[in-house]
């Protein structure tokens, strides 16, 4: 009597190939995940820093108009739920090339605005610069 051995297995070589290849697979999905959520920390952080920026704008055009054409505060922090962020506003006059054959009214003046808003815990800085025109103060 001879006995069949129809019994089908895995050999241990197979097994320890699949493994390596599951935990190849997994460690770039671990990988993978953890840039997205670099990412989405980023954005997130980017986001807050444009919509702040973009309240400072808004404020200072108030501010501007309705105080007589003075300038705010250059520098100040945020208030909650945005007191670990700062703001920095730099002003400085444009330059224009010489309008010789030109007559051009001058009421006023036209200057490059930055803005910028500081992390302040993780000291990073986010900026946006515009042309913001001032014109002069009325007396």
């Amino acid at each position: 009597m001879t006995i069949k051995n129809n019994i089908k297995a895995f050999t241990l070589i197979e097994i320890l190939v699949a493994m390596v290849i599951l935990s190849i697979g997994f460690s770039i999905i671990f990988r993978s995940y953890q840039f997205c959520i670099f990412a989405l920390t980023y954005l997130s952080e980017k986001t807050t820093a444009n919509s702040l920026i973009s309240k400072v704008y808004d404020d200072l055009s108030i501010q501007i108009i309705t105080n007589n054409f003075e300038l705010p505060p250059l520098e100040n922090s945020f208030e909650y739920p945005f007191e670990e962020f700062s703001y920095q506003i730099e002003l400085s006059p444009v330059e224009f090339a010489s309008f010789d054959k030109y007559t051009i009214k001058n009421d006023g003046n036209l200057y490059d605005l930055k803005i910028s808003v500081l992390q302040n815990d993780s000291k990073k800085t986010y900026s946006s610069t515009t042309k913001i025109y001032l014109p002069e103060s009325p007396e």
